[in-house]
């Protein structure tokens, strides 16, 4: 299933969660299995890592697809292969 913009997603192992921003067409993976849709009867367990970190954003290089971490956890965030963590953008000084 093609992650979808908007949508919550959640690790079943490490309890990290996800905020789609930009969809694509891959599966979001998380600590080697496939993340799921919050609220999909799931229940996520504590956070035990801080591989991921709360506010980061993550990119898929083949798909495009964005994630924003809400929740920490261990990682790492796959869809089409590991994604890739996006840096902060540099803002033109006002000089």
């Amino acid at each position: 299933m093609a992650s979808q913009a908007g949508k919550r997603y959640q690790c079943g192992q490490c309890g990290a969660q996800v905020v789609v921003t930009r969809g694509g067409t891959g599966d979001l993976g998380c600590c080697a299995g496939t993340m799921e849709l919050v609220g999909s009867g799931t229940t996520a367990p504590a956070s035990k890592g801080k591989n991921l970190q709360l506010g980061k954003r993550y990119k898929c290089d083949e798909c495009g697809a964005e994630v924003l971490v809400t929740k920490s956890g261990e990682g790492p965030l796959t869809c089409h292969g590991e994604m890739v963590l996006q840096e902060p953008k540099k803002m033109a000084t006002s000089d």
